[in-house]
């Protein structure tokens, strides 16, 4: 598949992943350029000030800048859009499915976990990547998307997975009908129960018929 990278776990499941173009990596790589000079350009007024005061105070004030600006602007962009995405999300299933119980899976001395959403068997989990935010449906191939939500993990048979990138507003409608449908498929949750009263309906209406056939048969 052109543009996407696709690793295979020990566990045999396939992950997609969507490689961002030449154009796109240059765009990115402007804009972390000119915002760290413009911190840094901060970075050394306040190394000049604090030079008036004292030389050494100005090494200081430079040397921890220049680590601040390399280090932690890193931190803040890589990370912490992940972790308000995923928060997102997650508000997102709860509305859609208030029963969801929510877990934390797969936790190693280097990873901290995965959060998993179940209700009835497994919905969906959230991995966060350095490009994306991924959300894995474990029946999404069963799933109906009209929305085309789904854009990773899709030549396999069971799985299907939602990538957002930095900045991508999730269609909420949408996303939450994929949850009820994810629930309904587990077999709980009220598409299960309003595929039960048509059963019960048709049960009642056959032994209507029986007692009627009865009653005919008895005036004979």
């Amino acid at each position: 598949m052109s543009g996407y990278l696709r690793i295979k776990t020990p566990e045999g499941i396939t992950f997609s992943f969507q490689l961002a173009g030449p154009l796109v990596r240059c765009l990115a790589w402007i804009v972390d350029f000119f915002t760290i000079m413009i911190i840094s350009q901060g970075v050394g007024i306040l190394a000049r000030i604090a030079g008036i005061v004292s030389e050494d105070l100005a090494v200081a004030v430079a040397t921890l800048g220049y680590f601040t600006v390399s280090i932690g602007y890193g931190i803040i962009t890589e990370w912490a859009w992940r972790g308000q995405t995923l928060g997102r999300m997650r508000e997102l299933i709860r509305k859609a499915d208030p029963e969801v119980i929510e877990e934390w899976k797969w936790v190693k001395a280097t990873n901290p976990g995965t959060p998993v959403w179940s209700h009835g068997g497994i919905l969906c989990t959230g991995e966060s990547y350095k490009n994306v935010v991924k959300l894995t449906f474990m029946k999404g191939a069963a799933l109906k998307d009209p929305a085309r939500l789904f854009n990773s993990s899709l030549d396999g048979n069971t799985r299907r997975a939602i990538d957002i990138q930095e900045g991508e507003q999730v269609n909420a409608t949408a996303f939450q009908a994929l949850v009820r449908q994810a629930v309904a498929l587990n077999g709980v949750g009220p598409a299960k129960a309003a595929k039960k009263k048509p059963a019960q309906a048709s049960k009642k209406k056959a032994s209507k018929k029986k007692a009627s056939k009865k009653k005919a048969s008895k005036k004979r």
